[in-house]
């Protein structure tokens, strides 16, 4: 407990063995070092600590799931005829029920009517690879009910009927339903019966359905319905995945104190305009009712908070609700704050982890437009009002991933943190990604139906040289999902397709003659198999739905592109008559394809240093709200463009080059040079590559600047704890500081004299001829057209007179390309001021100017900037 010292003490005063306690305590807390252990679980969560104090971290082991199911389970309507891809139904009915799916899946309908009986509705799918019966699984299904009555809901495994009821879902209730998987045979498909009884209306909706496989004392755990391995808790433990997950980029978050983050943070809906004060005193002005200014806050269910502000005008107030709508205005409010109330402690309602809070309008407003101010929002875990203080908000990140046995979870990969105050991973899992980097080759040992294929030392390390016995060591995933087989019985005795071994350092896979194209007949060349391995089918050009055989007319098509009556599409850009040399990528319908992957275990773990990371949480005294998730992506450099409709856009799907490396769940934060900037950027979730975007006016971008974005990735992935400890008395918090204060100095130096050395070695800048009519401009301020190379950068500087737009204005040897194209807004000068101008750089080392949409080109004198480009 903190430290209370006596400073009133009187001559005739007795000193009691009390007071000797409490004062030899306090001088032990000041000279003895003390720390307790701190895990952090999976979510949010409340901590509190006596003192400020770091945070810290231990490690975090490593996790692997498959979903073997193939992503069938992952529903998704590539067609757009209402039903997901890969199932079946009995019935087609569409249907939206009032929640939203998981990772921005689609809802399946299975109807009950008045008129049907029980069994006649069903959906389901068959298994790419079925189940085999040795093996022990379990099936989860995420629901949603509707109707009058509650949904009785059964799986089987064929179509002929009901036979295990999975369990019921009360009325507008969602629920994840689960099953072990006991057959006598293999199981080779699913179905889902909706089986409410005859002369009701309801409605069961699907939106995730997976199966995993899992160790023989934890299925006997849950068939026995043992406590920990049941209900919510068992769903915690096996979340839905895609594929085979890992556990990637775990973080976690500390907010200390106040709860709420300045109103520059928070996000305003159209026609109100606001102006800051201070960081958390704004004047928010609405043209019309219901314009708020709102934020969401990650909170514990059944905790309770209190709430104050310290100045609210009339007519406005402070709404928090349960953020379950589409907007901070559509959730369930709870409570109130305005002029009259400027306190309130509420009680979060269980199962509810976000809320929100909306400044906007009381109600009856006699006029508008409404101009109302705000300041010193406070919001405390515990029930007493707390005195008013800025948030305080610290983060402790990694960018790694973290693998281990998918079913019993033996030899994790370990993060943790070294000597020199540095995270590093125990990486015991090799990971291979089989695309087309790797040196395919073709063995002369083959047989009819498929090819067998090898990339020479593609695992290294790997703990299975010679024969060896695969179990627990090797697992490997289709571009389709589908898992593949371990088979080390020698590739000359190969039956089929989908095998994978290791031998040596290389890797043996058996592709169908149907997955590639290629006939019994038929040789492919090292492109060839590269083109496959990046997404590519080969076909007959005369006849697509031929495979290919000797002396035939050759044709490529995207692995994604079958048509829904299941031939190959034959249209460009899908479908080309050059072998192709770069990724499928996505295709016109929006699907993308997934190489291969191998996860092996490697013969001796090795320990690697994390390459981009986030150090320094730390806790505040009092309570601090602390999450704990996984993949998020750290100052991800973002390519600003501007949309020619009045902002500068990042994460746009329809902008080429402006979408991040992954799919958006969440921006966490914006960076211009380093520096805080999300309050300038407006985040929605139009035309997003994810969940969200963002965009800025031009009045607030900075085109000298350049912008990274950290955010949380939409694809799932696996979330684990993090251990570490706190010091628990002041002499541990002040040895904690001096030891990272250490840290921080020895890397500072490291730093700062690697920068000097790179200086000094830097290269000469090389002089270049501008082509097509573009000419050196008289000012020497910028160089007139110049480059280098910086390590694995490129530097190119100039100064412009236009000739012509849109035409390549320098060309640079294949040692300066980059490998996608980039765009960058410059600045091109007029008589009347400055405009934008956008350069493009491409793979085959060209540059070329755009003039914005609307600029007048002929007014242009001066075309200046700077790309400062990455080389890998």
């Amino acid at each position: 407990m903190p430290y209370e010292a006596k400073t009133d003490w009187k001559y005739d005063d007795t000193v009691t063995e009390k007071d000797l306690n409490r004062i030899e305590q306090g001088l032990k807390d000041a000279h003895v070092a003390e720390h307790e252990a701190l895990t952090l679980s999976p979510g949010v969560q409340l901590v509190e600590v006596e003192n400020d104090t770091p945070f810290n971290f231990g490690e975090v082991k490593g996790r692997t799931l498959i979903d073997l199911t193939a992503g069938l389970g992952n529903i998704k309507d590539s067609n757009g005829d209402g039903i997901a891809d890969g199932w079946v139904k009995s019935v087609n009915v569409t249907g939206t029920p009032t929640v939203e799916s998981k990772f921005g899946m689609i809802w399946q309908v299975i109807p009950s009517v008045q008129t049907d009986t029980a069994i006649q509705r069903y959906m389901g799918f068959r298994l790419k690879r079925a189940l085999p019966k040795d093996k022990k699984h379990v099936l989860f299904v995420d629901y949603f009910a509707e109707g009058d009555i509650t949904a009785q809901v059964y799986f089987a495994y064929a179509q002929s009927g009901k036979t295990k009821l999975l369990g019921t879902v009360a009325n507008s209730t969602r629920k994840t339903l689960y099953s072990p998987i006991d057959v006598t045979e293999d199981v080779a498909s699913i179905y889902f019966y909706n089986a409410s009884p005859v002369g009701t209306i309801n409605k069961a909706y699907v939106s995730t359905a997976f199966v995993v496989e899992v160790p023989e004392d934890i299925y006997t755990k849950i068939l026995n319905g043992d406590p920990e391995w049941s209900g919510e808790k068992l769903a915690a433990k096996y979340p839905y995945v895609d594929g085979m997950t890992n556990v990637r980029n775990p973080y976690t978050i500390v907010r200390g104190g106040n709860q709420l983050p300045p109103f520059t943070e928070w996000e305003a809906r159209s026609e109100s305009t606001q102006e800051f004060i201070s960081p958390y005193e704004v004047q928010h002005t609405m043209q019309r009712a219901g314009r708020y200014l709102g934020t969401a806050v990650k909170v514990v269910p059944g905790q309770k908070y209190s709430l104050s502000v310290s100045e609210i005008t009339d007519y406005a107030r402070i709404r928090i609700c349960v953020n379950d709508g589409p907007s901070y205005d559509n959730g369930t409010y709870i409570a109130d704050l305005h002029s009259k109330i400027k306190n309130q402690s509420i009680t979060i309602p269980n199962n509810v982890s976000e809320i929100a809070l909306v400044l906007t309008n009381m109600p009856n407003i006699p006029s508008y437009p409404l101009v109302c101010t705000c300041a010193d929002i406070t919001m405390n875990a515990g029930g007493v009002t707390a005195p008013f203080a800025p948030q305080q908000r610290s983060m402790w990140a990694a960018e790694c991933d973290l693998a281990a046995n998918p079913v019993d979870g033996s030899n994790p990969d370990v993060l943790f943190q070294g000597v020199d105050g540095l995270p590093y991973v125990s990486k015991s899992w090799g990971k291979v990604t089989l695309d087309g980097s790797l040196p395919w080759g073709i063995p002369e040992v083959q047989n009819s139906g498929f090819k067998i294929l090898f990339a020479r030392d593609a695992a290294p390390n790997n703990a299975s040289p010679g024969d060896w016995d695969d179990e627990g060591k090797i697992f490997a995933i289709k571009y389709d999902g589908k898992p593949m087989l371990g088979d080390d019985s020698g590739i000359g005795l190969w039956q089929k397709s989908d095998l994978v071994r290791l031998f040596t350092s290389s890797v043996y896979v058996s592709v169908s003659n149907t997955d590639s194209g290629w006939g019994d007949a038929y040789t492919p060349s090292a492109d060839e198999i590269k083109a496959y391995f990046m997404g590519w089918k080969m076909y007959d050009n005369i006849n697509p739905s031929n495979p290919h055989t000797p002396g035939a007319g050759k044709a490529w098509v995207k692995l994604t592109c079958r048509n829904a009556d299941g031939t190959w599409t034959t249209k460009t850009p899908d479908a080309r008559t050059t072998v192709p040399t770069e990724p499928a990528g996505s295709d016109t319908n929006g699907r993308v394809y997934t190489p291969y992957r191998l996860q092996y275990l490697k013969a001796q773990a090795t320990a690697e240093p994390v390459r981009n990371y986030e150090l320094g949480a730390r806790l505040c005294k009092g309570a601090n709200m602390v999450e704990v998730g996984s993949g998020i992506v750290l100052r991800e450099k973002a390519n600003p463009i501007y949309g020619g409709s009045g902002f500068y856009y990042v994460n746009t799907l329809s902008i080429i080059n402006n979408p991040f490396k992954h799919k958006i769940k969440s921006i966490r934060m914006i960076y211009a040079n380093q520096n805080e900037a999300k309050s300038k950027w407006i985040i929605d979730g139009v035309d997003a590559y994810g969940n969200e975007r963002a965009k800025c006016l031009p009045e607030n971008f900075d085109p000298t600047a350049v912008y990274h974005v950290t955010y949380t990735m939409l694809d799932p992935t696996l979330v684990a704890p993090i251990s570490g400890t706190i010091a628990a008395n002041l002499r541990g918090t002040v040895s904690d500081l001096v030891q990272h204060t250490g840290d921080m100095e020895r890397r500072l130096s490291v730093v700062e004299t690697q920068k000097a050395e790179k200086d000094v070695s830097a290269p000469e800048w090389i002089d270049g001829t501008p082509l097509n009519g573009w000419r050196p401009h008289e000012d020497q301020a910028y160089r007139s057209l110049s480059y280098r190379k910086m390590g694995n950068r490129l530097e190119i500087m100039w100064s412009l007179k236009p000739g012509t737009w849109e035409q390549t204005v320098i060309r640079l040897s294949p040692e300066y390309c980059v490998k996608r194209v980039v765009e960058r807004p410059v600045i091109g000068w007029t008589s009347s001021g400055s405009v934008v101008v956008t350069a493009t750089y491409t793979p085959k080392g060209e540059l070329s100017f755009y003039a914005t949409l609307g600029t007048t080109k002929a007014d242009i004198g001066t075309v200046r900037g700077y790309l400062y480009l990455p080389l890998d």
